[in-house]
């Protein structure tokens, strides 16, 4: 078993063929939507289904154990609590409780904004359910994991910290492909690629700067929010407290 990866993609149209070399750290690669990134993900981790035809992937070295973080972070829960989507992967590994109730113990410190664990994984956020599902994937000990899209409801500053997060479980035996269609993702990268529907290639450096510039018209709407609190039924802490809010000239709100 290998813990780098290599691979040959093809692109037949355009009679290029391309041969990507990654050995253990953390490697972004950017595309717009539609140029096949998840189709390297799918082909990567073996999993059959419907996919576009634009290039070929051929396998060279693969580790064994590969972990997908999806897309839509819902398509990635199992469970019908936190607790228990934590503790799927330990127990698929072993039987022990008392290394099982250890690792539960560990997962749970990476995730210190919930404090209701019988809570259902759903009634998180877009970005707090793709923390969760970025600790569950670690959590089965891959030696190859794949982001497609992930991080993407998360902050700057938040970001950050979950990307030092990931370095931190790499350490020399793992490999990471981050898979995103933000461009200013790419400088998170031991290696930078840009991916297209005619090719594939590496930056050796990037600096992200604004193609165009837009400027939208003026409106009149408005919308004021004066200390809003929201929390589920039995929640000990409340999710919104004392928020306030003002829009003003705004051509839509939503």
């Amino acid at each position: 078993m290998t813990n780098s990866v290599s691979f040959q993609l093809d692109f037949h149209k355009f009679g290029r063929s391309e041969s990507i070399d990654l050995p253990p750290g953390l490697h972004v690669v950017y595309g717009e939507s539609g140029c096949g990134k998840s189709q390297i993900i799918r082909s990567l981790a073996s999993v059959s289904g419907e996919m576009s035809t634009h290039f070929t992937l051929l396998k060279h070295h693969i580790p064994d154990a590969v972990q997908i973080v999806f897309q839509n972070p819902e398509n990635q829960i199992l469970s019908h609590t936190l607790e228990s989507e934590l503790a799927f992967g330990l127990e698929c590994k072993s039987t022990n409780s008392n290394w099982l109730q250890s690792g539960l113990t560990e997962l749970k410190s990476n995730l210190p904004f919930i404090a209701n664990w019988g809570r259902h994984p759903v009634s998180l956020s877009g970005g707090e359910m793709e923390m969760l599902n970025l600790v569950t994937a670690m959590s089965t000990d891959p030696n190859l994991i794949l982001i497609d899209d992930g991080l993407s409801f998360l902050d700057t500053k938040t970001k950050i910290q979950w990307v030092n997060w990931i370095r931190g479980k790499i350490s020399k035996e793992k490999t990471v492909i981050w898979f995103t269609s933000d461009i200013s993702d790419i400088n998170f990268g031991d290696t930078k690629w840009s991916l297209s529907l005619s090719g594939i290639k590496q930056f050796e450096t990037h600096q992200h700067t604004e193609s165009y510039q837009y400027k939208t018209n003026g409106g009149e709407l408005g919308l004021e929010l004066l200390n809003l609190h929201f929390s589920y039924g039995d929640e000990e802490s409340a999710l919104i407290q004392n928020w306030h809010c003002n829009i003003a000239n705004a051509r839509a709100i939503g």
